[in-house]
């Protein structure tokens, strides 16, 4: 028996909010202990065999997760029924792509810093391939019935084990490449061990199988997987790029820049799958208005903090890397400008993604792609890192410039409605506050006075 309680927006984007800043600081602090024990070069080299699990992988499954939690929102397919069903054939993906991905990989085709690797670091690596489907599939299953807080705390969790594992090692012996891709997998498997849990317990899953459905996900999630692949490849850009034409230390360099400038992106994604399922769920004139509300905060959020973290980028290098990352602060100078503009094109995606029309987005990245190779061809061999961050920021620019035109010619959305924080933002934030518990509770007093005391709200 299933006892689902539905989250609302704002809790499911509050819990995501924090959430997000738990695994940063946890995957931070995990990065500070492997960048400092490893050093640039074997930094580099975990960096790319990391990206075989988190980038490469999920797209040989070809979007079938996205046509689970599609199909799951609305209801074509039950997920209490069909669960198992899709577990069964993400777990043979993930087993069956093992061989393929070594080849690869040992031939240089994943990037040649991962193929400086010895066959043991990388054999290590594809024994989190079974984990890492499944985690993807069942997360999907979690959101398409807003379980966002079940999803937080797996990912929570599997992060809090790997930093554990590290802080054990550094203590007691020297943490190296494979002791890092140890930890990797710990976070993995405990996580599907967790989404098992949420599964049972909180969703309710039956014990059956529905085979007749086993590849309906697909109808939707091929239509989805080409969008997929280039929204994540464009946002990785710049990094499976560099993993062919830099040496491993200026590589681990660079992807300690990417990590610290990825703060820009936080809030705004604690609220980016919240708002699909907002879309998904809403007809088209509410959505586009819903839309705009969500740029204008999204621009808002994301530009105070990339001042913020403009100011502050080369302290921050020095404390938490030492003299051997350095250069990564002008990689966060170079790169952040960009992340603004590439969390309003996230946006966007998931404005088209959750209206049930996916190759919309490809457009989006498919341009921001294009527009930007060519900077990625004549800067990289002349300025190495700072030549990869400048072509990214360029690229999501195009991306954003570009989804915003489809938007303005297809729904009539101003530049200007994207733009300051509007009076109704305020009002549905502060209806939505008055929904939680603790919040809610404070804001009735204040309110009831304010009802009460004659020109209150006269200012």
């Amino acid at each position: 028996m299933s006892f689902i309680k539905r989250e609302s927006p704002i809790v499911s984007s509050l819990s995501n909010l924090i959430s997000s800043w738990i695994k940063y600081g946890t995957r931070l602090i995990s990065g500070i202990l492997i960048a400092r024990s490893l050093g640039p070069e074997l930094k580099g080299q975990y960096s790319n065999l990391a990206l075989i699990v988190d980038l490469y992988l999920p797209f040989l499954l070809f979007g079938y997760a996205g046509g689970v939690l599609y199909y799951g929102i609305r209801q074509i397919i039950d997920l209490k029924k069909f669960y198992w069903t899709g577990f069964l054939l993400a777990m043979s993906v993930g087993l069956a792509v093992v061989p393929g991905l070594f080849f690869l990989a040992r031939n240089g085709w994943l990037g040649t810093v991962a193929a400086k690797s010895d066959s043991l670091a990388i054999w290590l690596v594809l024994t989190i391939c079974p984990a890492a489907i499944i985690n993807l599939y069942s997360q999907r299953v979690l959101q398409a019935f807003h379980l966002f807080r079940a999803t937080n705390i797996r990912e929570i969790l599997g992060s809090l084990a790997t930093l554990a594992y590290y802080i054990v090692v550094a203590l007691v012996s020297t943490l190296d490449l494979k002791h890092a891709i140890v930890g990797l997998a710990i976070g993995y498997y405990l996580q599907t061990l967790l989404n098992l849990v949420f599964a049972i317990r909180v969703i309710g899953v039956e014990a059956t199988w529905d085979l007749g459905n086993i590849f309906k996900p697909w109808n939707y999630g091929i239509r989805t997987w080409l969008n997929f692949v280039i929204s994540r490849s464009s946002d990785r850009f710049d990094q499976i790029a560099l993993t062919f034409f830099l040496l491993p230390e200026a590589f681990g360099i660079y992807t300690v820049g990417v990590s610290l400038s990825s703060l820009v992106g936080q809030i705004p994604n604690s609220y980016a799958q919240v708002f699909f399922n907002q879309v998904a769920e809403r007809q088209p004139e509410e959505a586009v208005r819903l839309y705009a509300m969500a740029q204008r905060v999204t621009l808002a959020i994301t530009t105070v903090v990339a001042l913020l973290l403009a100011l502050v980028a080369y302290p921050l290098v020095y404390v938490m890397y030492g003299t051997a990352y350095w250069d990564a602060g002008m990689v966060i100078l170079l790169y952040t400008p960009g992340l603004i503009f590439q969390a309003a094109a996230r946006m966007s995606v998931k404005f088209y993604a959750g209206l049930g029309r996916p190759l919309k987005n490809s457009l989006v990245y498919l341009v921001g792609f294009s527009f930007s190779l060519p900077f990625y061809l004549m800067l990289i061999p002349v300025l190495g890192i700072y030549g990869a961050a400048i072509a990214s920021s360029i690229a999501y620019f195009a991306a954003f410039t570009f989804s915003f035109m489809q938007i303005h010619r297809e729904f009539g959305v101003k530049i200007w409605d994207l733009i300051g924080v509007h009076r109704e933002d305020r009002e549905v934030l502060s209806k939505s506050l008055r929904r939680l518990p603790v919040v809610g509770k404070f804001l009735k007093p204040i309110a009831k006075t304010e009802a009460e005391v004659p020109g209150a709200n006269q200012k």
